[in-house]
């Protein structure tokens, strides 16, 4: 299990090649009075300029390509909650399309919920790997903190859906020994015990729990078909259950922000 800060970072992975984008990028930017230069090859430089109307402070971001094939990435460090918003407001304006979003959209909207910002979105997708998709998700809450569940093809994360410097849990699906599903009147839980957790998410909307145990145990199975076990390594028995009686809630820790790899 890992819980980290994601504050330091904004990765944009967008589905069209670099020229395409830039242009589109400009665009939008230029409507908002900010400005995109791109001179020097990898690098993408974002002008905000001061604003005494809107109370904004000038501020310059530079993004790094890191990888320039489909999708195109770009990583874009952010120092304080300003710099993440100006880049979430030009995001959000962005044509539909133009961001991998990992497939977590179409899984809220399968589970019948919203996520409701931009910001809810970023949160959770700028953990996950290149590859990675969002197969079930759900929204509800861990201790006081209102949060997302995904589920992906290769853990779970229970990501702060509302925060701008979100904490979150991060747990491969291998290190996943219990996986229970109950129900109370304020809506589905989904409690996860490993060998270093054991927690329980309240308040899910009805479905989004069956709908993440149902894909959680589909995943797993996918999973023990084609990545067999070391011949002298244990079988590891995972079980999902309904249950109506589940642990304590914990919550969610914001850990000391840790530098960029």
């Amino acid at each position: 299990m890992r819980e980290e800060n994601t504050h330091a970072r904004v990765l944009w992975r967008a589905l069209r090649e670099r020229e395409t984008f830039l242009a589109v990028l400009q665009h939008v930017a230029g409507e908002k009075g900010f400005k995109i230069i791109s001179t020097v090859p990898g690098k993408i430089r974002l002008t905000v300029p001061a604003s005494l109307l809107k109370r904004r402070r000038q501020t310059t971001l530079t993004g790094t390509v890191s990888h320039p094939g489909e999708p195109l990435e770009i990583a874009w460090p952010v120092s304080n909650r300003a710099q993440r918003e100006h880049l979430l407001s030009l995001e959000e304006n962005l044509p539909a399309g133009f961001m991998h979003y990992h497939g977590l959209i179409e899984a809220a909207s399968q589970a019948g919920f919203i996520l409701g910002s931009r910001a809810a979105l970023r949160n959770v997708v700028d953990s996950l790997g290149r590859r990675e998709v969002v197969t079930a998700a759900g929204r509800g809450q861990l201790g006081d903190a209102q949060v997302v569940v995904a589920l992906t093809t290769q853990r779970i994360l229970i990501v702060e859906g509302t925060a701008l410097a979100p904490a979150h849990v991060d747990l491969p699906l291998g290190a996943i020994d219990r996986l229970t599903l109950g129900k109370k009147k304020t809506g589905e839980t989904l409690g996860l015990a490993s060998e270093e957790i054991d927690i329980v998410v309240s308040h899910l909307g009805h479905g989004e729990g069956h709908g993440i145990a149902s894909s959680f145990r589909q995943t797993r199975k996918d999973m023990e078909r084609t990545s067999p076990m070391h011949p002298h390594e244990p079988s590891r028995n995972i079980f999902v259950t309904q249950s109506r009686a589940l642990p304590a809630t914990t919550t969610l820790r914001r850990p000391p922000r840790r530098p960029n790899p």
